[in-house]
């Protein structure tokens, strides 16, 4: 028989409990850092990818702004320069042509009351919308509000501005007071606005019997027998407000036929620069105004250069650099004023003048 005896002073413990708990919990950390270094491998391999795809945006970035550099270098050329002005007075062109001129007239006209005349009316197409600076004449007080009143009303008139208001110059005038103003035309009013999908096809033709608006077809692009709408569409200059009243279209020929441009000066009248334009006849232009460089552009319809004029003109006087002329059409004189920085201008007519006024640049600024 054996017996087991015991001499230490305390019994022996028993560490088994301790040591399959240490070996859980050494299990349980190593499957706990293999899923964190496949979690850490997986963003590193996301990363990576992003970080490729990074460098090929990057990459085709920098390609795209050397490409635009190269664009902006060749558009600053002169031969491209030529093509964005003959495009731009195409675009104006195209644009003139497609306007109902002659429906501005209809609609005043039909706006008018009794004791209101129009003397002069000159149009100017800007971004579809026509503004319309008007003088009126008016045999009374009542029926100059009543005419006031209309405008206001109407659906095609807004934003009028009276500019001034005075007496008649000429005595033998049956108008009382006379009105300068300007007044914003489109040919779309906002309550005709073209109908949805969604509405019946008896809806959208319903108003176009009563309404004053022109068919669809007129108001974008007149038929080539409308000659008196397109002949009228390159004639309205701003300041020309007599030859802006709309002739008869047989008449047309005779009032804008070819002319000569027989000089062009530059000039310093009370402290600012004065470019002045001298025709054999009365001149019709077309301006517009491009930047960079910033210059005015007026083309003058039905007109010829002299073969012994100067065609450029170097200038002393601010904010013109200098002026440039050139037959741009066999039909279309284009004179170029380039200046040193934006300024403002305003242009009037003077007989078979035309005179260019630049505003004196203020000191200080």
């Amino acid at each position: 028989m054996k017996l087991r005896l015991n001499l230490a002073t305390s019994p022996q413990a028993n560490n088994r409990p301790f040591l399959a708990g240490a070996v859980l919990v050494g299990v349980l950390a190593l499957i706990a850092l293999g899923l964190l270094s496949y979690s850490a491998y997986n963003s590193w391999v996301a990363s990576r990818d992003l970080r490729a795809e990074m460098a090929g945006w990057e990459s085709k970035i920098r390609a795209d702004q050397v490409r635009h550099e190269e664009l902006q270098s060749y558009f600053r050329e002169p031969h491209a320069q030529s093509v964005i002005d003959r495009s731009a007075f195409l675009n104006s062109l195209i644009a003139e042509r497609s306007f109902p001129w002659t429906k501005i007239l209809t609609d005043i006209g039909d706006i008018l009351p009794p004791g209101v005349r129009v003397i002069s009316i000159s149009p100017q197409l800007d971004n579809g919308r026509a503004q319309v600076t008007l003088q009126v004449g008016a045999a009374s007080e009542e029926s100059k509000l009543q005419f006031l009143e209309a405008i206001e009303k109407s659906n095609v008139f807004s934003d009028l501005v009276v500019k001034s208001e005075h007496n008649p110059t000429e005595l033998s005038s049956p108008d009382r007071v006379v009105l300068d103003l300007t007044v914003w035309y489109t040919t779309t009013p906002p309550a005709a606005a073209a109908p949805s999908e969604s509405e019946a096809p008896s809806e959208a033709k319903a108003p176009s019997p009563e309404s004053k608006l022109p068919p669809p077809s007129e108001a974008k692009v007149p038929p080539p027998a409308a000659k008196p709408p397109s002949s009228r569409a390159t004639v309205p200059p701003p300041s020309e407000a007599s030859k802006a009243t709309v002739p008869p279209p047989s008449k047309a020929s005779v009032i804008y036929g070819f002319g000569v441009i027989r000089d062009v000066n530059l000039a310093e009248s009370d402290g600012h620069a004065e470019v002045n334009i001298t025709g054999s006849s009365p001149l019709t232009y077309h301006k517009m105004r491009l930047p960079n460089p910033d210059r005015l552009v007026l083309d003058f319809a039905s007109t010829h250069l002299t073969a012994a004029q100067n065609h450029h003109i170097t200038s002393n006087l601010d904010p013109v650099r200098d002026i440039r002329m050139a037959q741009f059409t066999p039909e279309i004189t284009r004179v170029v004023i380039d200046l040193l920085e934006p300024a403002p201008y305003q242009i009037k007519t003077d007989g078979n003048n035309v005179i260019v006024e630049f505003a004196p640049k203020v000191s200080g600024r």
